[in-house]
């Protein structure tokens, strides 16, 4: 017998492959088309979350790289950012940020990385920055290449991002994060900004505006 969960991923899985195939894989010019293909993930997201099931990791790859590749668009930014934060809640976090992080480093234009900053430190805000879990790593690489922009806003967005998951997380992000840069101007200045933002304790027992429903199912408060 087939469970409730894989039926609903199927359904929405089978929904989305048929979205696909009629808006060129998701890439549609047509800016009204774009806005409907992000409303209908919002709307498929947040049906997942009342109903506990993860969505469709593969949906989650194209979903998020729409995303960024659409925060920057001032009609379409805010749609962006709250479908990112949909499906952080209706996927591992990681996974989420994993595949945002290679849509980011992508782009060229630096509104788009300044933008999707924004929405990490929104993110470190709602969902805490320990819940990405085994994503670390990716993290701390992504962020300390984002520190290392030219752009001077995308810099200091970066470096206010990175301070703030070293507070939430602690040593061991501190650890990652300087053992992916070498000696050079950025590392003092990287280890500057982790100083200037101390690990706070009180954060490993912080109760969450948001949680991911996979976390959850797992680590049932």
């Amino acid at each position: 017998m087939v469970e409730p969960s894989s039926v609903l991923e199927h359904e929405t899985s089978s929904f989305l492959v048929l979205v696909k195939e009629h808006t060129r894989g998701f890439k549609e010019t047509n800016m009204n088309v774009i806005k409907s293909i992000l409303e209908v993930f919002s709307a498929l997201c947040e049906y997942h979350e009342r109903a506990r099931c993860p969505f469709p990791e593969w949906a989650v790859v194209d979903a998020a790289s729409l995303c960024v590749e659409k925060i920057s668009d001032r009609k379409l930014s805010n749609l962006s950012k709250s479908l990112l934060s949909f499906l952080c809640l209706t996927n591992l976090p990681h996974v989420v940020l994993k595949h945002s992080f290679a849509s980011a480093s992508k782009s060229r234009a630096p509104v788009v990385h300044e933008e999707f900053l924004m929405w990490m430190r929104t993110y470190c805000n709602e969902f805490g920055a320990p819940s990405i879990g085994p994503g670390v790593s990716e993290t701390a690489a992504f962020l300390v290449e984002e520190c290392k922009s030219k752009n001077a806003k995308v810099k200091r967005a970066a470096f206010g991002i990175l301070g703030l998951f070293h507070s939430q997380i602690g040593p061991s992000f501190k650890a990652t994060v300087l053992a992916s840069v070498s000696a050079s101007p950025a590392r003092t200045d990287i280890e500057n900004i982790l100083n200037d933002h101390p690990f706070d304790p009180s954060f490993s027992k912080a109760v969450w505006a948001k949680k991911c429903v996979v976390l959850a199912a797992s680590n049932p408060d």
